[in-house]
């Protein structure tokens, strides 16, 4: 834990960890999904628990919470957790894609202007760049409209946004409590 960090963003920064490694290790993703979905998702039991004595905090969080109750991807991940923990490991489906990144320089213009006419030179070019590269994308079985990475990464993008927005309006407060 970094110095002045919260146990909630600590809890948050394992949660990016996971996902980091989801990226980074195929032979492995299952395990780091496992434990992504364990990370993410206790990220608001530990702001809970944390915030809970601060004057506003419960009624804050009962207005996020049906925010959250409410938001698709929360529901999915919260479900895969589930599954995941309690009843058997999810097995995301695995799709290889091969992506091609092509950089195109149509023409060269030259456009002049003389003599109430215009001169246009010009001839189509080669493609400048073309990459070629290989990647996986994963999917849960139930849930195909969006791979694993962008669900998993919204769900971030959210708690993140949570944890700032609750840091902006108690993070002084929890000083005080904490000293009481």
């Amino acid at each position: 834990m970094k110095f002045n960090e919260t146990i909630t963003r600590t809890k948050f920064d394992e949660a990016k960890f996971f996902l980091s490694k989801m990226k980074e290790d195929n032979d492995n993703f299952e395990y780091y999904n496992s434990a992504f979905l364990a990370a993410a998702r206790s990220v608001t039991f530990f702001m809970q628990k944390e915030y809970d004595k601060i004057p506003g905090f419960k009624t804050w969080y009962l207005e996020k919470q049906k925010i959250m109750k409410n938001n698709v991807i929360m529901k999915i991940l919260n479900d895969k957790r589930v599954m995941t923990l309690h009843i058997k490991p999810i097995k995301p489906l695995e799709k290889k894609v091969l992506y091609i990144n092509e950089t195109i320089q149509l023409s060269s213009l030259v456009i002049k202007a003389e003599e109430n006419k215009l001169r246009i030179k010009g001839t189509p070019k080669k493609p400048a760049l073309t990459k070629v590269s290989k990647g996986v994308l994963w999917y849960y079985d139930d849930y195909d409209l969006a791979d694993v990475f962008y669900v998993s990464g919204q769900q971030t993008w959210f708690l993140e946004n949570l944890i700032n927005e609750c840091e902006s309006k108690f993070l002084s407060k929890l000083n005080d409590v904490e000293k009481e």
